[in-house]
């Protein structure tokens, strides 16, 4: 902490700026994460909201996760089944 703040003392920033400093690099993600921006039709994300929470996730957690399975080969789950149903509807 001695080199953190005399590093600070140094900038002449406060304890606090050094922290939002950081957090400000970070975006407020966690490490390892990158964000990303994509477009989808509406309904669609209506439908992957819906599917959301029912297994009680948020939006970007939820298409982390079924894209990380598509990524690893892994056969589709119960609700991503209900997906594909709810899909062609």
């Amino acid at each position: 902490m001695k080199i953190i703040s005399a590093s600070v003392k140094e900038k002449g920033l406060s304890i606090s700026t050094l922290h939002m400093a950081q957090r400000k690099q970070n975006h407020g993600r966690a490490p390892g994460k990158t964000q990303i921006s994509i477009s989808l039709p509406q309904n669609l994300v209506e439908r992957i909201d819906k599917l959301a929470e029912e297994e009680n996730r948020n939006r970007s957690n939820y298409i982390a996760t079924h894209l990380e399975r598509l990524a690893d080969g892994v056969v589709a789950s119960e609700p991503a089944a209900a997906f594909k149903t709810a899909r062609k509807k």
